[in-house]
């Protein structure tokens, strides 16, 4: 089958939703399927990630702010090529809109949602999201990527919760080998990533720092928040042993992955983590909040992931943090989530 994944800009961005629509299309064309990957694009200045064979890349000049940006040339694509499935994934208003826009009784949607606070207080975001009530309601299957985003997508929606299938995001593993450069016992290395908004709540990692004098901190992510992040830093003197790195290539990620000794996720609202599997796919241990979407990852592998209320002082995030830190690697099962089982969980999606 031809099959469109729609996806947010900018697809050169080594985003969580990115890194998933890329890594299944990959798998789908192994499988025989012929897959484009459609993006707007609003940095056409930025190189474009390679694609292997059997996967079609296309991207389109985008305009206004995202997620609220527009592309045109998009648009005529979307509505006048043939597809046997278009699979839109991201909330944000260009993709849903424009697939749902088709009405041919083709639209795979996978919202990744999670109805951050901020984007509620955004009359914009409200009145788009009155939009797209409609789309999820007609589209032909809606695929969220764990049972928390599913439960919460029914209750804002109004959706039948039995109707919403669960896949979840590809996972890549790492060899247990990489871990021979993780940092040494002396300086037992944190690691917290993400983009830096209000709700990934990295400045409570910071804040327990001051009662971890052994260990470092590395925050890979940019966003709003990183000037606030980096003035917490400088406050509380801990600029010797926390580092802002800010955005980083694929590479260094996965460098900053295998030496890990843990990984820290204090974020309010996820629809999926991808940060904590990207951590056990590595074997480091997590640490993370009590969220729906995290508790899935500590119920899943209970030795490997670790809750801290979100009411719970930084002393006692510090405590969890380097209690995890000194169990060691671990190894997880993470063969439900390799994007030959995510990609044969969507074929049977598309198939029905």
């Amino acid at each position: 089958m031809h099959v469109l994944q729609v996806c947010l800009p900018d697809i050169s961005f080594a985003g969580g939703v990115q890194r998933h629509v890329l890594a299944v299309s990959r798998a789908l064309a192994d499988a025989g399927h012929r897959v484009t990957v459609a993006a707007p694009r609003t940095r056409m200045e930025t190189a474009l990630p390679s694609v292997p064979p059997g996967v079609e890349l296309v991207t389109f000049p985008a305009v206004g702010p995202h997620p609220y940006s527009l592309s045109l040339p998009f648009l005529r694509r979307l509505m006048t090529a043939h597809y046997d499935i278009v699979h839109t994934h991201n909330f944000h208003l260009l993709p849903l809109l424009a697939a749902g826009a088709r009405r041919r009784g083709d639209l795979v949607v996978t919202p990744h949602y999670h109805r951050t606070d901020v984007l509620k207080k955004d009359r914009g975001h409200a009145f788009v999201a009155a939009l797209k009530k409609p789309v999820l309601r007609d589209a032909r299957a809606v695929v969220c990527v764990s049972s928390s985003e599913a439960d919460l997508l029914a209750r804002d929606f109004e959706l039948a919760r039995e109707s919403l299938d669960v896949v979840p995001n590809v996972v890549l593993t790492s060899p247990r080998d990489a871990r021979s450069n993780r940092s040494s016992p002396e300086a037992p290395l944190v690691l917290a990533l993400g983009r830096l908004v209000a709700y990934k709540r990295f400045d409570r990692v910071v804040a327990a720092m001051q009662y971890l004098p052994q260990h470092r901190l590395v925050v890979v992510g940019t966003g709003p928040e990183r000037a606030r992040i980096e003035a917490q830093v400088s406050s509380l003197g801990l600029g010797a042993r926390v580092d802002v790195r800010g955005r980083v290539h694929d590479d260094e990620l996965e460098r900053c992955l295998d030496r890990a000794d843990v990984l820290v996720a204090m974020s309010q609202l996820e629809a999926f983590g991808r940060a904590v599997y990207d951590a056990l796919a590595h074997h480091s241990p997590v640490v993370c909040s009590d969220i729906p979407a995290f508790q899935e990852a500590a119920a899943r592998f209970p030795k490997a992931v670790r809750l801290v209320s979100e009411a719970a002082p930084a002393t006692v995030l510090a405590a969890e943090i380097a209690t995890a830190a000194a169990a060691g690697p671990v190894d997880v099962d993470l063969s439900g989530f390799s994007p030959v089982a995510v990609a044969d969980a969507l074929v049977a999606v598309y198939s029905r």
